[in-house]
C-alpha cells in the first residue's frame, strides 16, 4: 500500500471512440513522436484493422513500417524475441493492435524499448488498451504475473465499428470481469485509510457498477447483431476506460480482490484452461466472494445480473463439482490478489463459501429464495 506522504505521479492514456473515421485522427496525434511505427499484433486483428489504418495514415508523415504477430500469449521470451527484432528496434513508435494479449506484448516491448506506444483494440474484454500494467503468462500458456511500466499507452484509438463486428463473447467477458473491479476494491479498501489516489480510483469503478448493468444486456445483444450503438460504445467505454482508468489510480493491491483469486485458482485445472473467458470465471468468483464475505445484499445483486448475462453462477455450469475445487481453493490463497482483505482467508474458507453458493442455488431451484 502507498504511503499517503510518497511522491504519486498519475500517467494518464488518452482516447478517442468512434468508427472508421477515429483511425483518421491517429496520425495527428502520432506525428510529435516520429516518422515510423511498426505494428504489433495478432493476425486476425491486423486483418480486420489494416485497411482503416492505413487509410487513416494516408496523408501523414507517420508510416506504418511493418506489421509484426505478438505470438499467442504475453511471455517474456517472446517480449525479448521482439526487442531483439531489427524492424522493431528502428522504430520511433510501437502500436499494440488486438485484444489485451497483443497489446500487453506491445506495451512491454515499448517499455523495454523506450518507445512511445499507442493502442487499437479490436475487442473490448480488458482494460489493456489505457493501462500501465501488462498480463504476463509463461510459455506453458499459464498466467505468471504482472509486468508494471511507468506510463501508459500515449492515446488509445477505440474503433467502435470493429468491435461490433468481433465475436460477442469478448464484449460479454469483459463486462463480467469489469464489474468485479467495483466491489473487489471496496473489499480491499475496507477499514484502510487508503487516501486520495486510491479513493479517485474507487470513485471511478462506480461507473463499472450500476451505469454498466444497466445496458449490459442490450450493449451485448448489439453486439451480437454487429450493430455499432451507443448502447455498445458505452460498454467498451466502461470495460476498456473506466476499468482501466480505475486500474491506473488503485494501488496494485487493490485492483483486484478474492474473486480474481477464484479465477486464478480455476485456471488450475486442465479443463478451464480452453474454451473459458478470463472475464466469466471473474464474474462467477464474485459470487464466491460475497459467499465467503457474507455479504448477501450483493450477492443477491449479481446473482440475478450474472442470470441475465448468462454468465455462470454454479459450478455444474463451468463442468465441475464441489469435488473439483480442493485445489482450486489452495491456488487461489497464493495469489497476490488476496494480499489486502480485512481478514486471513484460507482455503478452508473457500471451500466453505463454494457450499454455501451451491446450496443458495438449490435453494433457488427450489423457489425457497
Amino acid at each position: 500500500m502507498t504511503n499517503i506522504m510518497d511522491t504519486v505521479t498519475i500517467n494518464m492514456a488518452s482516447f478517442s471512440i468512434g468508427g472508421d473515421e477515429v483511425y483518421q485522427l491517429a496520425g495527428r496525434y502520432c506525428a510529435p513522436y516520429g516518422k515510423h511505427a511498426v505494428v504489433i499484433g495478432g493476425p486476425v486483428a491486423i486483418a480486420k484493422a489494416k485497411d482503416s489504418l492505413e487509410a487513416g495514415f494516408w496523408d501523414s508523415q507517420v508510416q506504418i513500417d511493418h506489421y509484426i504477430e505478438f505470438g499467442t500469449d504475453c511471455t517474456w521470451e517472446r517480449v525479448e524475441e521482439l526487442c531483439a527484432d531489427g524492424r522493431i528496434k528502428g522504430a520511433d513508435m510501437i502500436f499494440g493492435v488486438g485484444g489485451g494479449k497483443a497489446i500487453d506484448t506491445a506495451k512491454t516491448v515499448a517499455g523495454k524499448l523506450d518507445r512511445p506506444f499507442f493502442t487499437f483494440p479490436t475487442i473490448a474484454s480488458t482494460c489493456a488498451a489505457v493501462t500501465s500494467v501488462a498480463a504476463m503468462y509463461s510459455t506453458e500458456h499459464r498466467f505468471s504475473g504482472v509486468g508494471e511500466f511507468h506510463h501508459p499507452a500515449v492515446h488509445a484509438f477505440i474503433n467502435a465499428r470493429i468491435i461490433a463486428e468481433s465475436p460477442y463473447v469478448y464484449l460479454w467477458a469483459g463486462i463480467g470481469d469489469s464489474i468485479a473491479k467495483f466491489y473487489e476494491s471496496r473489499l480491499s479498501a475496507r477499514n484502510l485509510d487508503v487516501g486520495y489516489v486510491n479513493e479517485m480510483g474507487m470513485m471511478i469503478t462506480c461507473m463499472v457498477n450500476r451505469p454498466l448493468m444497466d445496458i449490459a444486456v442490450q450493449a451485448v445483444n448489439d453486439n451480437k447483431a454487429g450493430k455499432d450503438t451507443r448502447e455498445l460504445r458505452e460498454a467498451v467505454l466502461h470495460i476498456i476506460v473506466s476499468t482501466g482508468y480505475a486500474s491506473l489510480f488503485l494501488d496494485v493491491d487493490m485492483n483486484s480482490c478474492a474473486a480474481h483469486a477464484v479465477n486464478f485458482g480455476l485456471v488450475e485445472l486442465p479443463s478451464l484452461r480452453t474454451g473459458h473467458y478470463h472475464g466469466e470465471l471473474v464474474a462467477f468468483g464474485l459470487l464466491v466472494m460475497f459467499m465467503l464475505d457474507g455479504n448477501q445484499k450483493d450477492l443477491e445483486t449479481v446473482y440475478a445480473f450474472n442470470q441475465s448475462m448468462g454468465l455462470p453462477v454454479r459450478l455444474s455450469q463451468l463442468g465441475l463439482t464441489l469435488d473439483d475445487i480442493g485445489g482450486v481453493c489452495e491456488k487461489a490463497c497464493t495469489t497476490l490478489d488476496i494480499r489486502i482483505m480485512p481478514y486471513k482467508v484460507t482455503p478452508g474458507m473457500y471451500q466453505e463459501a463454494f457450499r454455501k453458493l451451491e446450496e443458495y442455488n438449490k435453494k433457488k431451484d427450489k423457489g425457497e429464495m
